[in-house]
């Protein structure tokens, strides 16, 4: 996802991204916030975390 992102012409305003947070995570913090909607207790590098329950 955020390679694709990074390719395109325009930033994001936020990237809102729902995950398990169990998948790779992007070795540098962007330079857009992300938030990260997490279903499950997994930890997040950067970024802003919303718990789904």
């Amino acid at each position: 996802m955020f390679d694709y992102v990074n390719t395109q012409d325009t930033i994001p305003s936020v990237l809102i991204y729902f995950t398990d947070a169990k998948g790779k995570f992007p070795e540098f913090e962007q330079s857009y916030p992300a938030m990260w909607l997490v279903k499950g207790k997994e930890n997040i590098p950067c970024g802003h975390r919303i718990q789904l329950n």
